[in-house]
């Protein structure tokens, strides 16, 4: 999956980011799928958390996406930031918590992209978009934010059960 593919160039640290720690594998998901789609054709356009609208097909727009990394972020040794809750279409892509994504190509009737992330939102409290790290998991030790979560060694991403509850009972972020 192409957002994947740009979330393990993430974990490495891009663009003077720090690299991460508990950067979780996209899952395609129905449910995001139809999220997406049913907001892509309301009257009035909104702009949720894991908002992502483009008039061009999904991979270009993706890569336009990832071209937007310029936010003005806040690091400190435990995260990166976004100071103003101003969530741009990086940041969504490179949300730490994010754990599935759902796309539509058609909005408003007409070509575009849009997609909707699913991810807890009590942990994106205080504008963290992802954790400080070592950079790709190595291990499912790893891999501490959802119990049970395994690393995919293949990309450096841990994996989120299907049955773990999208917010863990404990959320600690610090």
């Amino acid at each position: 999956m192409l957002g994947n593919a740009y979330r393990t160039l993430a974990t490495s640290g891009v663009f003077g980011y720090p690299p991460s720690q508990n950067m979780y594998q996209l899952n395609y998901s129905c449910l995001a799928e139809k999220y997406a789609m049913v907001l892509c054709n309301q009257q009035a356009p909104l702009k949720p958390v894991g908002y992502n609208l483009s008039s061009i097909p999904l991979a270009a727009a993706f890569e336009l996406w990832w071209g937007n990394h310029d936010f003005g972020a806040f690091i400190n040794e435990t995260g990166v930031y976004s100071p103003n809750f101003d969530y741009t279409v990086f940041t969504q892509m490179v949300s730490g918590y994010a754990v599935s994504i759902g796309c539509t190509d058609t909005c408003y009737g007409k070509q575009q992209a849009y997609c909707a992330f699913e991810v807890c939102t009590a942990m994106t409290y205080f504008g963290m978009i992802y954790e400080a790290g070592s950079g790709p998991c190595m291990a499912d030790s790893d891999c501490t934010t959802y119990p049970g979560s395994t690393c995919n060694m293949a990309n450096g991403l841990c994996v989120k059960q299907p049955n773990t509850p999208l917010c863990p009972k404990k959320t600690n972020l610090y």
